[in-house]
């Protein structure tokens, strides 16, 4: 087998002493080759099993990644899941005012008949909420708001109608202020309908 490491006709120059140790080194250095390859070759099965792990891991990163940057407005998760302290970007100004559109179909509770209303009280403002002046003047078609409140099985509809007048400085309509202290007197609860002529 060392015989084929080197021509014929140089084992045939050689002294058999040279021979035998030339043999003996060829022998170490295959030897020697061989666990070389036996590592590189446990050392490419180790790179693979770390290169599957590594994409492995760089998935779950990736996914953890993508977990921290969810949050109430991405996703399906409540306000209160929110990381404390999490800015909140800023939406870009469209121009648009909040609520509805121009254009787009009013949504509100249609007010009950007449011969439903089991209360109608009347309201007329003495002075204006932005001034103070007396308010002057009959409104002939006033602000409804109606409140329906339940009485255990049943409820009771009451309906205030709110005179909107103007003063004579100012001459702007309003109804004093009224509204705002009927919701804070808590008279005007969940179930409201209002309509104004």
């Amino acid at each position: 087998m060392e015989a084929d490491f080197l021509p014929q006709e140089i084992w045939e120059e050689l002294s058999p002493q040279t021979a035998r140790a030339v043999r003996r080194g060829v022998r170490a250095w295959r030897k020697r080759l061989g666990k070389l390859e036996r590592l590189v070759e446990e050392q490419k099965r180790v790179i693979e099993r770390l290169k599957a792990e590594n994409q492995k891991l760089s998935r779950r990163v990736r996914d953890l990644k993508a977990q921290l940057k969810r949050n109430s407005r991405n996703s399906s998760q409540p306000p209160s899941s929110d990381p404390i302290g999490q800015k909140r970007r800023r939406k870009e100004p469209t121009g648009r005012r909040r609520g509805g559109q121009p254009g787009h179909p009013r949504h509100e509770r249609p007010l009950c008949p007449p011969e439903e209303v089991d209360d109608v009280e009347h309201v007329r403002p003495e002075q204006g909420r932005c001034c103070g002046a007396r308010l002057v003047g009959e409104n002939p078609s006033p602000r409804i708001h109606q409140v329906a409140e339940l009485l255990s099985s049943t409820f009771a509809v009451s309906e205030r109608h709110v005179a909107m007048l103007s003063t004579r400085t100012m001459g702007r309509r309003n109804d004093g202020g009224n509204l705002c202290k009927y919701r804070a007197r808590g008279l005007f609860a969940k179930i409201q309908c209002s309509q104004m002529w």
